[in-house]
């Protein structure tokens, strides 16, 4: 249940880490449009992403909000992401500790779920001034979880998602595959800037609705290197022929938002504040 991407965005001589999802959950013979997958973390440099099994990804994200909420250090981000990067495996894995299972074989299920679900840790180290994307995944034969770190360059991207069983597609290679063509038609491969292509490969996977546990309006965020994150409003699936999403869903007529906004298909980004002027990002 997701398609997540993380790159490296440039824009003139600055870059900017971009985190975007789509916003189905589904499971249970039910399917949800409007669910955050993407959460800004409380120390304002870091942000985190998940795909899989929601009952097996959302306590675990929750309980990392909880203890960055709770440690001063992490909090004012006096403790380098570097660092919380390794308390977070270890709260993961303090938490799978403590899972009881009362249905027979249900640690098998438990397992394969886990190693069917991964995480994208995404933010900023001030102590080595550079980016970082890190992927959270569950090792069965260990049965805990590590940190994989991608090597962080101009031109980083990275999708985690589901495989389709129905149709055994493997989709984050889908949308790698989809990435490099447009890259190649637009003389940027392999060695090109990356601008929205990743995105633009999230919203066409989207709108085609050709796998069943992705869906729903396309939710993102930026990560600066001033050590900020940003969310961004979507307006889906275009500002003329769409509505305005926060998080995956609509907004309701009567709420306002200073968040920049995304029209997902012009690429187009600008502003709107409290008071109705317009400016631009």
């Amino acid at each position: 249940m997701t398609l997540c991407v993380a790159w490296i965005r440039t824009v003139g001589d600055s870059q900017e880490l971009v985190l975007a999802s789509d916003s189905r959950l589904s499971g249970c013979g039910e399917t949800w449009d409007a669910c955050p997958k993407v959460l800004c973390l409380p120390r304002s440099d870091a942000a985190i992403a998940f795909a899989g099994s929601t009952l097996r990804t959302y306590p675990l994200m929750l309980q990392l909000v909880s203890s960055i909420a709770s440690f001063p250090e992490s909090r004012r981000r006096i403790l380098d992401f570097d660092e919380m990067k390794g308390h977070t495996v270890r709260v993961f894995n303090f938490i799978l500790s403590k899972v009881v299972h009362e249905v027979h074989d249900g640690e098998l299920e438990f397992r394969r779920e886990l190693a069917a679900s991964s995480f994208l840790l995404c933010g900023y180290s001030w102590r080595n001034k550079c980016f970082r994307v890190i992927r959270l995944a569950y090792d069965e034969s260990s049965g805990s979880y590590s940190a994989h770190s991608y090597k962080v360059k101009k031109r980083t991207c990275v999708f985690i998602g589901d495989v389709d069983e129905d149709k055994n597609i493997d989709i984050p290679q889908e949308a790698k595959k989809r990435l490099e063509q447009i890259l190649l038609s637009k003389d940027k491969f392999p060695d090109g800037n990356l601008d929205w292509e990743p995105f633009a490969v999230l919203r066409d996977i989207i709108i085609e609705a050709n796998h069943r546990t992705i869906g729903g309006p396309p939710q993102l965020l930026k990560i600066y290197p001033h050590m900020n994150t940003q969310m961004f409003a979507v307006y889906w699936p275009s500002r003329s022929q769409g509505a305005l999403t926060i998080g995956g869903r609509d907004t309701l007529d009567y709420e306002r938002t200073d968040w920049p906004r995304l029209d997902a298909t012009s690429l187009e980004v600008s502003g709107i504040s409290l008071d109705d002027s317009t400016y631009m990002f």
